[in-house]
């Protein structure tokens, strides 16, 4: 987890920089499934106050990567086979009509960031580095969507790729 707030978090509301890092830590498995959390000590390690940290906790409770046991602590979810799979579906759904869209679209100009983007994700690849591949992969996603005159599709597909995403992670 990060410890101090970027110039960009300044602007971000408490709880919701707390929940993105937290999410971040479980998707890249520096939080264990199973791991159990306290309010009090993400608070100090982040450096703010506990009530961001629980309005943070009870987001990622909603979105599946925390359970909440009231009095008695707060755990990281194991990931989810059935989890993956319903994720992997929605994201299929929605990538196919993103795709489809793109193509029909053709933005010269978004075609070619999505063609720089592809070589990096080579040289990342040839590289061995995952974490410069994983980003870029994400930003494809993206580029994708926005091409399509979709962003908000790619938007959708974040809310739901979680604990797809922790599987790229696992060692």
């Amino acid at each position: 987890m990060q410890t101090a707030p970027s110039d960009a978090d300044l602007f971000e509301p408490v709880a919701r920089r707390v929940a993105r890092e937290l999410k971040e830590a479980i998707i890249m498995m520096r939080l264990a499934p199973g791991a159990k959390l306290s309010e009090q000590e993400v608070a100090r390690q982040l450096g703010v106050s506990r009530q961001p940290v629980r309005e943070a906790f009870i987001m990622l409770a909603a979105s599946g990567l925390l359970k909440i046991y009231p009095q008695r602590g707060t755990r990281v979810v194991p990931i989810s086979k059935r989890a993956v799979q319903d994720a992997r579906f929605i994201r299929e759904a929605i990538e196919v009509g993103v795709v489809k869209a793109a193509s029909e679209l053709r933005p010269k100009a978004k075609i070619e960031a999505i063609a720089e983007n592809l070589k990096a994700q080579r040289a990342a690849m040839r590289a061995a580095d995952s974490a410069t591949f994983f980003r870029l992969d994400e930003a494809f996603h993206s580029l994708l969507a926005d091409a399509a005159g979709r962003s908000s599709a790619w938007a959708v597909i974040q809310d739901v790729k979680a604990q797809m995403d922790r599987v790229r992670y696992i060692d």
